[in-house]
């Protein structure tokens, strides 16, 4: 990739984030405001589990606003008028909606960081948390609990990476039609996602049929290790097996909304 096109891209990149700015310091407020509510009521009497669970509420709050912004980030396009005049640049569809990713994850990845650190405020005040985090810290090293909290980071980060990609797919699609283009991406997001659900649900079948599950299985119980190790064990498999599906499915449907998006701006 020459260096010019990489540059366009971060421009772009920087772009999306700039226009973004008012909406993430809005969300960002409302979780920091959140968050001192609840530890707020918590210091009133309100049980510290329920402050807890509400808190964790808030990084549901920040998936969903991003989702529902990758579909607002393209239909904007149009909106705006701005699609040709991006188009009129060197680049190409690729460009566009690679950069509209990376600044939709930047966004998740940042907000969610600030979500968790205002939830993990809460867990030193609950013993039950507390004694499980203890008995973890028992059973694996600082770097193993790290490592494994990146994985299980990871396969959230490929999930709403894939989520993203399909709302963009499904966001060019309603836009080649002028008459309900609104229910025709909602249709094509629901259709795509059906899809890939069968997809994988195809290959996790292939793997138990090949006996996958069952070796790993009798492995583990010919081994004297606990019932933490053997859930790492299996974590390390699926992640392994979830990462592989989901980048080909999700580079599969990113290079097609490409394409579209190229095809529509063109007609």
């Amino acid at each position: 990739m020459k260096t010019s096109r990489v540059g366009m891209i971060y421009s772009l990149y920087k772009k999306e984030l700039v226009a973004a700015k008012n909406e993430l310091l809005m969300i960002m407020t409302f979780i920091l405001g959140a968050n001192a509510f609840l530890f707020y009521k918590h210091q009133t009497g309100w049980p510290v589990e329920a402050s807890f669970i509400f808190s964790l509420f808030l990084l549901l709050f920040v998936v969903a606003t991003t989702f529902f912004r990758a579909f607002s980030v393209v239909r904007n396009e149009w909106k705006e008028n701005t699609v040709y005049l991006v188009m009129s640049l060197p680049i190409t569809g690729v460009d566009v909606f690679l950069s509209k990713l990376l600044a939709l994850l930047t966004q998740l990845i940042g907000l969610s960081i600030i979500a968790l650190i205002g939830a993990s405020l809460f867990i030193p005040i609950i013993p039950e948390v507390s004694y499980v985090l203890e008995q973890i810290q028992m059973e694996f090293t600082s770097v193993r609990l790290i490592w494994n909290a990146l994985k299980i980071g990871l396969l959230g980060i490929l999930g709403m990476n894939q989520a993203i990609i399909f709302a963009f797919f499904s966001a060019v699609v309603g836009k080649l039609f002028k008459k309900f283009s609104g229910l025709i991406t909602l249709i094509t997001f629901i259709g795509i996602s059906m899809i890939n659900s069968k997809f994988i649900d195809w290959i996790g079948n292939f793997f138990i049929d090949q006996g996958m599950g069952e070796r790993i299985e009798s492995q583990l119980m010919g081994l004297d290790v606990t019932m933490m190790t053997a859930m790492e064990t299996m974590l390390n498999v699926y992640t392994l097996l979830f990462t592989i599906i989901t980048v080909v499915t999700s580079a599969g449907v990113f290079f097609a909304t490409a394409a579209l998006y190229d095809r529509k701006v063109e007609l």
